[in-house]
């Protein structure tokens, strides 16, 4: 499903003190997924654990890594394609 709507697998980031940032999900090597942000730069892609495992529901948690660190988040909203 993700390869024939890639253009509307996007992610929405809030964090405190930080500003607001629109990304899209990515498919890696090795069969992992993670969202990437920053389009035009370099910056690295914060990936998902067992994401292919986790229920994408509101009110279910998802852990993404970004920079060394693991995040739990919780997901607040999913449209269906």
């Amino acid at each position: 499903m993700w390869r024939q709507h890639r253009e509307a697998c996007r992610v929405a980031r809030f964090r405190p003190g930080k500003p607001d940032d629109l990304g899209h999900l990515v498919h890696r090597a090795g069969g992992h997924w993670a969202f990437h942000y920053d389009i035009s730069g370099n910056h690295d892609d914060e990936a998902g654990y067992h994401f292919a495992d986790e229920k994408f529901v509101p009110g279910e948690y998802v852990s993404i890594t970004d920079e060394g660190h693991t995040h739990t988040y919780r997901v607040v909203s999913v449209v269906p394609l």
